[in-house]
């Protein structure tokens, strides 16, 4: 059975979605939806209206919201997923050599000048990315080994779990909310000269940090075994 997931809307650099979808009569397009569209600055309609368009920012769907890393379900294939991989750290499992290097390479970021500016984060992607496993590693001062244990944990939910996610969208909104744990920087500086705070994230950077954070802690085939047996041991179990 085929599922039908609402489209993926984003596109932008900014920080609200790109509603550049002309829609002439001004209505949004989700079925149900009555609420009217909010005339754009360019003399277009957009396709969907403000409240909508927050909610597949926020959550990635209409009708579900991001899981949390205490949902019943994802703690235990996040606490699973830690634990495994940590034994197999201990264990200098040849399948977890790429988590090592990208710990490393994390490190090596963090320590480099300007990477917590929030008006420096935007300078390329691999900036932005490392900038907030930056705040890990160096504000918040957690072990590399945690946040390597973590990032992985958050990642492995989504691998062994997708039927807890109604969209990709949401799936990477989890990512990068979970994992992260921040929202995006808006490079904007207030009157006062200061950078302004953090901001919520756009769904192209979110789709570019989750790729990211797949790429560097995701499991392998191996590691993707041992977690599923363990939670199956633990489910019986209890």
């Amino acid at each position: 059975m085929t599922t039908s997931f609402p489209p993926r809307i984003g596109g932008t650099e900014r920080q609200r979605p790109a509603l550049k979808y002309a829609n002439p009569k001004g209505e949004c397009s989700r079925i149900g939806c009555n609420n009217s569209l909010r005339r754009a600055p360019d003399g277009w309609y957009g396709r969907f209206c403000n409240p909508c368009s927050r909610l597949l920012l926020e959550h990635g769907d209409f009708n579900t919201t991001v899981p949390r890393l205490k949902d019943e379900s994802i703690a235990l294939l996040y606490q699973t997923t830690m634990d495994v991989v940590l034994d197999m750290v201990r264990k200098q499992d040849r399948e977890i050599a790429g988590h090592a290097w990208s710990i490393q390479r994390c490190e090596e970021y963090a320590g480099r000048p300007g990477m917590g500016d929030p008006l420096l984060a935007l300078r390329s992607d691999t900036w932005l990315y490392h900038h907030y496993i930056h705040h890990k590693l160096k504000t918040q001062e957690q072990a590399p080994l945690d946040v390597l244990l973590h990032l992985v944990g958050v990642v492995g939910v989504t691998q062994l779990g997708p039927q807890y996610f109604a969209t990709p969208d949401q799936m990477d909104l989890f990512l990068v909310k979970r994992g992260l744990g921040h929202g995006l920087p808006s490079i904007r500086v207030s009157a006062s000269g200061k950078p302004a705070p953090h901001g919520r994230w756009s769904m192209r950077r979110a789709r570019l940090l989750a790729r990211k954070l797949r790429g560097d802690w995701g499991l392998g085939p191996q590691s993707q075994g041992r977690v599923a047996e363990e939670v199956l041991r633990r489910v019986g179990r209890g």
